[in-house]
């Protein structure tokens, strides 16, 4: 389920910044704003790792 967010997550936000089709009027006429997904995305891959590693080793110590 967790990969399953993450996964959402990185192709909805990585879809909207780059889109599918040549960028319109709309969309070139803030290109000065910008700014690219990546960052944040690893960040919040990196924390979903830490967490399913955090949670797996909780579980494995209960046994």
């Amino acid at each position: 389920m967790l990969c399953g967010l993450v996964l959402y997550i990185n192709v909805t936000t990585l879809w909207e910044s780059y889109g599918n089709v040549p960028p319109y009027y709309g969309r070139t006429t803030n290109m000065d704003k910008w700014t690219s997904p990546w960052p944040v995305l690893a960040i919040i891959d990196v924390l979903a790792v830490l967490l399913y590693l955090g949670i797996r080793r909780c579980l494995s110590q209960k046994v």
